[in-house]
């Protein structure tokens, strides 16, 4: 089989390596797409420490090729499915019920006998997958959104995070695919929704998607112009999509009593940030998100499957494994959101 195998940052080699065997309890998933992602492009440049050699990609939809031993799910050679991630079900966070927080995360990588590590490998023809993380999905959704499957679930987390109920005030700073997914998500609650982006296609993008008002940062005072959206109140419920103190800090300040801060981009490297203890008087909660459980995993797969939530807008550019290298060197930015690599 083909993969696209990290070797050092920023150099990735598309080689030829053995088609796994399924062992016991194992899937052998023929990937068909797989998304490039943030943590992706940290591991391809050198920003987040990973094992060389190694294979990337968790946002996986495919078709099952073969069945190990003992599977004793429903699924069968043949289905669609996408793979999900979940705990090591040992550790202390795992059976507390958070398996998102689970200790062995990124310890819980294959070794090909080859030397390549599956981090999580959706970047090659054929990747192994326990079957407890398999999901199916009808056969007429298309590979391409089902790999959104992953980030929506870890959106669906964000929003649960924050306790958002119908019809709150919403703003979220950042109009890339996980502010775009939250604006999606938020829609169907009912929430009035302010999306503060500096990037001019991508505020356009989010006015497509239902955005209720968008504003540009960089010209507008962005707290300012979400209390005056809700009649002087503040957000009841704040999504920082992106890194950076001054995001997160501009996060807190559109939020109004009560208000919910869910920091959900990740910052590296990690920094500091000022918190005015007004929050005491206004009981601000501020609180971060990371991953998903298997229960929103599932979530995902499901609004994906009914049409109730349509990624397709977020799907920028499809591209070939073997052009995988180029796939990292784009920037995501302006009318580039999603890049998914077809096999």
């Amino acid at each position: 089989m083909r993969a696209g195998v990290l070797t050092a940052p920023k150099t990735i080699e598309l080689k030829k390596l053995r088609k796994p065997t399924p062992g016991c309890g194992d899937v052998l998933v023929s990937v068909k797409t797989c998304g490039i992602c943030t943590t992706d492009r940290r591991m391809y440049s050198g920003q987040s420490e990973v094992p060389y050699p190694a294979i990337l990609g968790h946002e996986v939809a495919g078709v099952v090729e073969k069945l190990g031993e003992n599977v004793v799910t429903d699924i069968n050679e043949g289905d669609h499915v996408v793979i999900g991630h979940c705990g090591c079900g040992e550790c202390y966070y795992c059976r507390r019920g958070y398996p998102n927080l689970c200790q062995n995360f990124f310890r819980m990588s294959k070794k090909l006998d080859s030397g390549e590590y599956l981090l999580a490998g959706g970047f090659a023809d054929y990747l192994l997958s326990p079957s407890g993380r398999i999901y199916k999905i009808p056969p007429d959704l298309k590979f391409e959104e089902a790999s959104l499957a992953e980030p929506l679930s870890c959106v669906l987390h964000s929003v649960q995070r924050a306790n958002l109920t119908f019809g709150e005030n919403v703003a979220i700073i950042g109009a890339g695919p996980m502010g775009l997914l939250h604006l999606l998500v938020t829609k169907k609650l009912g929430s009035t929704v302010v999306v503060s982006e500096s990037d001019e296609k991508r505020r356009g993008l989010a006015e497509k998607l239902g955005a209720d008002f968008t504003l540009d940062p960089s010209e507008r005072d962005a707290p300012t112009s979400v209390q005056e959206r809700t009649d002087g109140r503040g957000a009841d419920a704040v999504f920082v999509a992106v890194g950076g103190k001054g995001a997160a800090e501009q996060g807190i300040a559109m939020a109004g009593k009560r208000g919910r801060v869910v920091f959900y981009g990740s910052t590296h490297p990690s920094t500091m940030i000022s918190v005015s203890s007004e929050i005491h008087y206004d009981e601000k909660c501020l609180t971060g998100s990371s991953n998903a459980t298997p229960e929103e995993f599932r979530e995902a797969v499901a609004l994906l499957s009914s049409r109730a939530i349509d990624v397709g807008p977020l799907i920028s550019k499809v591209i070939r494994l073997d052009d995988i290298k180029a796939g990292f060197e784009t920037r995501p930015k302006g009318d580039i959101q999603r890049i998914i690599v077809k096999t």
